[in-house]
Formats: C-alpha cells, sequence, structure tokens
C-alpha cells in the first residue's frame, strides 16, 4: 500500500486504491484529448507544412533501481518536448525505507560530519570518473558552471554506495547529459549514520 501510495504521487495522483495500470491508462487519454482540444481548429495543410510547430511528446517513466529486504530506490525519468530545439528531461530518485514505510532523505543516512564531506567526496569521485587532474578546473576542463558540486537529495542507494544525479543544465550544458556521480561505502566510514549501516548489513 505504501509503495503504491509513493507511485501515485509520482505521477501527481492521490492514491485511491486504483490500479496503476488503470491510473496511467486515464493519464494517457487525458493527454490526448487535450491535445486534441487545443488543435481542434487547425487544418490538416498547416500540420504539413509546419509539423514541428505541433509536435508535442511527454515521456514518463518509473523504474526499479536497487532492491533489498528493507530499501527500495526507484527513479523517476522525465521526458517532454514542446517545442524549440530540443526536449528536456531529468531523473529524480526516491529511496524508499520499506521497513518503515517512509521516504529517506540525505540526513537520514549521513551524519552531521558526513555531510560536510560529501562534496569533497562528489568532487574526487566526478575528477576520477572524467581522468581530471587536482589542477584541472571542474567549470574548465571538467565542464562543469562552477568549480564546485554540491550534494542534494536526488540520490539513490545501491548495496555499495549511494550516487547523486543532476540533470541537465543543473551543473552542466545540456550537452553533457545527465550528471551521475557514484561514492562507494567503503570511501565513508564513519560517516554513515548507524541506523542507517543497520538497513544494508
Amino acid at each position: 500500500m505504501f509503495i503504491k501510495k509513493v507511485i501515485a504521487e509520482i505521477f501527481d495522483e492521490k492514491h485511491s486504491g486504483e490500479e496503476m495500470e488503470a491510473l496511467l491508462l486515464r493519464q494517457k487519454e487525458s493527454f490526448l484529448q487535450n491535445y486534441r482540444e487545443e488543435n481542434k481548429n487547425v487544418s490538416d495543410s498547416d500540420m504539413v507544412s509546419s509539423p514541428s510547430a505541433y509536435m508535442l511528446e511527454v515521456d514518463h517513466r518509473v523504474h526499479i533501481m536497487y532492491q533489498s529486504a528493507r530499501l527500495l530506490t526507484l527513479s523517476n525519468f522525465n521526458y517532454a518536448y514542446t517545442g524549440g530545439v530540443h526536449g528536456n528531461y531529468s531523473t529524480s530518485c526516491l529511496v524508499l525505507d520499506i521497513g518503515d514505510n517512509k521516504r529517506l532523505l540525505l540526513g537520514d543516512i549521513v551524519t552531521g560530519k558526513g555531510k560536510l564531506q560529501l562534496n569533497s567526496l562528489l568532487e574526487k569521485h566526478f575528477r576520477k570518473s572524467r581522468g581530471l587532474k587536482k589542477n584541472e578546473a571542474l567549470n574548465g576542463t571538467g565542464g562543469l558552471f562552477e568549480n564546485k558540486i554540491e550534494a542534494h537529495d536526488n540520490f539513490y542507494l545501491t548495496l555499495k554506495g549511494i550516487g547523486f544525479s543532476y540533470a541537465p543544465y543543473e551543473i552542466a550544458p545540456y550537452s553533457t547529459g545527465e550528471v551521475n556521480i557514484f561514492i562507494p561505502f567503503a570511501d565513508m566510514k564513519g560517516l554513515l549514520k548507524p541506523a542507517f549501516k543497520k538497513t544494508i548489513q
């Protein structure tokens, strides 16, 4: 029941007991109906002569990224094209403690000391993944907007560590795509909260 409620909220719905198949079909039909209504006075010739002006695409997917007896990590992918040069997309992550039926935030995972050290760990693993040396600026060779990376609550968990996802334009240009930085738990010794450590043992 808890997981169904969370998924319904992801799709901007209040959980009423409706099965997900019915909910998604209803949203699809509503999307198509709204599109037909907005373009009911557009002629076929207008659509043929300027097809891009009437293009509209939405893609919304939820996937299981990781599951254990206690934890469930969901990825919530959204893509929308409403005109212009390209569509926009992002992936938001939700980590659920299915033992206690609650969503975990960063403060539930790491200690106060851990939060202070996360930014330097993010930089370390970003540099490692991109082959950047210490003297190379993140907003130079690294391709980011600023010479820093900050932790936030858009993270995912696996058995081996924690990953942070950044949408296009969030810390880097669209051409870079989504930026994902993974920090192994082995690098976070002494930084995890004792209560959380029990959920991954």
